[in-house]
């Protein structure tokens, strides 16, 4: 029986006739192998950090390409791209490159110069542009002003009321206890109190000027104010006195000697709470 036996035959190929082997590459290396062969002023370059690969850096190049001629914006990534960005939106240089209109108004508001500059400041940190750090100021002074201007209306109410409350309870005596009121606040405070007091609205507070009337009242006694006659009774002392005459039994004893001194107080005293002659014609007699 007969075998067909096939022969390999295995030529060999001179080595020098194979392709030189290729290493085998991915399609993404790091970052350190695609930018160290850049030039040193694009190799550090903070802008090319976010790309990982030269397939990363073309996409976004191409994806920057497809954006030119439109209305988009691209956000910075680093303070330096910020600050650049805000400048070019019209931020100026340094804050003392905004210009602010003097602000002061007919009721004697006006805008303190040091918070002017902090204003400056704040809006050249926040990155304002010019018309937008404008009026954002001109928002705030008119708001400032406004307050300032109803706290003054609202101060000139508060004294208007208190003084008709204390000429109403004080009578002709409003002007005396004023000002035994003010001495009061001289002596225990001097000027450095009348000031406080004036600058904070509480001298205009009924309660403590009767207080301080009081204080004023003890501390001269029964001693007339310097160019002034006798002391000016409040209508309230007025009804005292009165009451104290009608309850005296010489008032109403035609023979005692003092009822005459009596019926003549009486007179004036009804006279001065009323302002017209007594009714009943308290007479001496």
């Amino acid at each position: 029986m007969n075998t067909n036996v096939t022969e390999e035959v295995v030529t060999e190929v001179p080595a020098e006739g194979l392709p030189e082997a290729t290493p085998a590459t991915t399609s993404e290396t790091t970052e350190a192998d695609w930018r160290s062969s850049l030039p040193e002023e694009l190799k550090n370059n903070a802008t090319l950090e976010k790309y990982t690969s030269v397939e990363s850096l073309a996409k976004g190049y191409l994806n920057a390409s497809s954006m030119l001629g439109k209305d988009k914006l691209i956000k910075p990534n680093s303070d330096d791209e910020w600050s650049a960005f805000y400048n070019e939106m019209g931020r100026p240089e340094e804050p003392a490159g905004y210009e602010f209109p003097a602000t002061e108004t007919d009721s004697g508001f006006e805008v303190d110069a040091e918070m002017v500059d902090k204003f400056r400041s704040v809006a050249h940190e926040a990155g304002l542009s010019g018309k937008q750090a404008q009026q954002l100021y001109e928002w705030y002074t008119a708001n400032n002003a406004e307050q300032f201007e109803q706290a003054v209306s609202n101060a000139e109410t508060s004294l208007a009321e208190s003084e008709a409350a204390m000429r109403k309870e004080w009578g002709k005596a409003y002007d005396q206890k004023m000002e035994q009121a003010l001495r009061a606040v001289r002596q225990f405070g001097g000027e450095p109190l009348v000031e406080e007091l004036n600058a904070t609205g509480l001298g205009n507070n009924p309660n403590l000027i009767k207080a301080f009337a009081l204080a004023g009242e003890k501390i001269m006694g029964d001693l007339q104010l310097e160019g002034e006659g006798s002391n000016i009774m409040t209508p309230q002392q007025i009804k005292e006195e009165i009451a104290a005459i009608q309850n005296d039994p010489s008032f109403y004893d035609s023979n005692n000697l003092e009822r005459p001194a009596l019926v003549r107080k009486m007179q004036v005293l009804m006279e001065e709470l009323h302002g017209t002659e007594p009714v009943g014609g308290y007479s001496v007699g």
